[in-house]
């Protein structure tokens, strides 16, 4: 379980691409779970699933 807490905000955009992806690749795993923590609403919108 990853719980993460706003962590995008303090990255570069490459950086920040990077972890979204990573975030992204892993959602899909059954024994992946994730809780996210923001107030950043453009990096909800990213990595929210639908």
């Amino acid at each position: 379980m990853f719980i993460i807490d706003d962590n995008a905000d303090s990255f570069d955009y490459k950086n920040k691409y990077a972890i979204i992806e990573y975030l992204k690749d892993n959602a899909d795993d059954p024994k992946f779970k994730m809780i996210i923590l923001t107030h950043n609403f453009d990096f909800y919108k990213t990595i929210k699933k639908d």
